[in-house]
């Protein structure tokens, strides 16, 4: 605890990178047993770290989080909705996001989000949908070239309903291969 503390009065760009990482390790050491209340402080102080921290420790920090399952969801979608090179580690494959989140990051998101949305393994249908209603091409080039989502006939039809003419060759193969 003393170490955190002496990290926090630093204020120096490599010891709040160095208060991030470790407070993060500190939660999830306990996250298990983690109390609401200490899964939302967790985030606050997080989320107020990240706000001063540089891109570059930004990113360490997604890298660090992407595959955990304890992360909370707060602060998950948090880095989603940070520049690109944060909130693709995330996007891609953080085991927190579900349907109802990556949509929120559709809407919420720019078009580099929504690309990464589109890129995520086992993109669902109902997620996928979300997408080629918003009719954004750069992220439907995304969904084209993504081979592991899982889209129904439905969603195919769609795409190339939504984007006839503009679509990659890729979507609509897939969609008379359906």
């Amino acid at each position: 605890m003393n170490q955190l503390v002496a990290l926090a009065r630093d204020g120096s760009d490599p010891a709040r990178a160095q208060l991030l990482l470790s407070t993060a390790a500190a939660y999830e050491r306990e996250a298990a047993v983690a109390k609401p209340n200490e899964r939302d402080l967790f985030v606050q102080v997080a989320t107020q770290l990240l706000a001063k921290a540089k891109l570059d420790v930004r990113e360490l920090f997604a890298e660090r989080v992407a595959d955990a399952d304890w992360a909370p969801r707060a602060l998950i979608l948090h880095l989603a909705l940070d520049e690109a090179p944060v909130a693709e580690k995330v996007i891609s494959r953080s085991p927190v996001l579900d349907d109802a989140a990556l949509i929120e990051i559709i809407h919420s998101g720019q078009t580099p989000h929504r690309c990464a949305v589109a890129a995520r393994r086992g993109l669902s249908s109902p997620v996928a949908r979300v997408l080629i209603d918003i009719a954004d091409s750069a992220p439907l080039q995304s969904l084209a070239r993504n081979l592991e989502a899982a889209l129904d006939r439905d969603t195919l039809e769609a795409a190339v309903r939504v984007r006839q003419g503009q679509l990659p060759a890729a979507l609509e193969s897939l969609a008379r291969a359906a």
